[in-house]
C-alpha cells in the first residue's frame, strides 16, 4: 500500500516508525516543516499526561512509557533516559493521582521532606525526552526503515488523497485549516533554557486552578528547561520578556543556584489542544483517512500508544 503520513512533528515521526514495524513499507512522510522548526522540539520534555483528555489517556501513557524506558535502557544516542524528580503541591494532598501507577518509584513526601510553601509532594522516576536529539534520532529510524520525506504544504487532504491509499493526519494544530476542526486550539508555552550545571533531577509544581503560570525544571544535557505557561487560546508566538522575567523567578524561587545561571534561549510554541484527542478512521474516496492529532501538552507522553492505537484502527478498517 502506498501510505503517507502527514506531519513532521512527534506524533508524525512516531506513527511513521510504528507503520514501518507492521511492515508495510511504501510509506512516506510529508510537512511544510521539520524539527527543529515545529513544536514539537519545544517540548522539555518530560513523560507526564498534562493538558490532554480522553478515556485511553493511561493506557497510551503506559504504552509511550514503556517505550521510553527501553529506549533508556538500549539507544544512549536517543536522548531519552530515566530520571527521578519530584512534583510540589499547594494543598495537604496525600491521595495519588491517576497517573501514579505507569511510572516508577512512586512516593508521597511528607513533612521536612515538603519544603514551604508546598504543602505536600510527590517524588517518582519517569523518562525525559531531549527532543531535539530525540527527534532527530526518531527521524534517522524512519529513514533506515525505508520511508521517504517531503517538503510540501497541503491545503486540503482532497488534494492529495488520490495519490495514496491511505493517509495519517498528524497535523497537530494545522489539522484546524486541514480538515475544519475549530475545536482545535492553541495552548501556547514559553520556556526558558539555562546553562547546564549537573543537575541530576527534575522538579515540577502542580499547577492552580485555572492559572495560565505553569513552574518547571527539566535537566538536559545541553541545559535547563525552565517553564512555562499554558495560554489557552492565545495564537502569539512572539517572546514575552516579561513572562520570561516571572517563569525565571519562579524557577530559582524552587533551586536558587539557577540564579547564576546564563540564559541560553527563549522559545515559545502552541500546543494542539482539543476537548478530547482525536484518533479515529474515515473514508474519503478510496483513502483510508486516519486521525492521531489533538494531544494538548502531553504529545511525547502519549506518542507511542497513540501512534499504535491508530495504526490497529487502521488495520481493522483495511481487514
Amino acid at each position: 500500500m502506498k501510505i503517507l503520513v502527514l506531519g513532521g512533528g512527534i506524533a508524525g515521526l512516531t506513527t511513521a516508525h510504528t507503520v514501518l514495524e507492521r511492515g508495510y513499507n511504501a510509506v512516506t512522510l510529508m510537512a511544510a516543516a521539520w524539527p527543529p522548526d515545529i513544536v514539537s522540539s519545544v517540548a522539555a520534555a518530560v513523560w507526564y499526561p498534562y493538558k490532554v483528555d480522553h478515556p485511553d489517556v493511561s493506557a497510551w501513557g503506559r504504552a509511550s512509557f514503556a517505550r521510553f524506558a527501553e529506549f533508556a535502557a538500549t539507544e544512549p544516542a536517543s536522548g531519552v533516559r530515566m530520571v527521578r524528580g519530584v512534583e510540589y503541591r499547594n494543598a495537604d494532598d496525600t491521595q495519588a493521582p491517576a497517573w501514579a501507577s505507569a511510572v516508577e518509584e512512586f512516593q508521597i513526601l511528607r513533612g521536612e521532606a515538603v519544603p514551604p510553601p508546598f504543602q505536600s509532594a510527590f517524588s517518582f522516576r519517569v523518562p525525559i525526552i531531549e527532543t531535539p536529539r530525540y527527534l532527530a534520532w526518531l527521524r534517522q529510524r524512519v529513514e533506515k526503515g525505508g520511508a521517504n520525506f517531503i517538503e510540501r504544504h497541503v491545503d486540503s487532504l482532497a488534494e492529495i488523497a488520490d495519490e495514496y491509499e491511505a493517509i495519517f493526519n498528524c497535523t497537530g494544530l494545522g489539522a484546524r485549516a486541514l480538515v475544519g476542526d475549530e475545536t482545535l486550539y492553541p495552548i501556547r508555552g514559553q520556556i526558558v533554557k539555562l546553562a547546564a550545571g549537573g543537575d541530576d533531577g527534575f522538579h515540577l509544581v502542580q499547577e492552580e486552578h485555572e492559572s495560565t503560570n505553569s513552574t518547571y525544571i527539566i535537566p538536559r544535557s545541553d541545559g535547563v528547561i525552565c517553564g512555562g505557561t499554558a495560554e489557552p487560546n492565545v495564537w502569539a508566538t512572539d517572546i514575552d520578556e516579561a513572562i520570561s522575567t516571572g517563569i525565571l523567578a519562579r524557577a530559582v524561587a524552587l533551586r536558587p543556584e539557577l540564579a547564576a545561571r546564563p540564559v541560553l534561549e527563549t522559545r515559545v510554541g502552541l500546543r494542539p489542544a482539543r476537548p478530547t484527542v482525536r484518533l479515529e478512521v474515515e473514508r474519503l474516496r478510496d483513502c483510508v483517512l486516519c486521525h492521531n492529532y489533538g494531544h494538548g501538552g502531553a504529545g511525547v507522553t502519549l506518542s507511542w500508544g497513540c501512534a499504535a492505537a491508530i495504526v490497529d484502527q487502521f488495520e481493522d478498517a483495511i481487514g
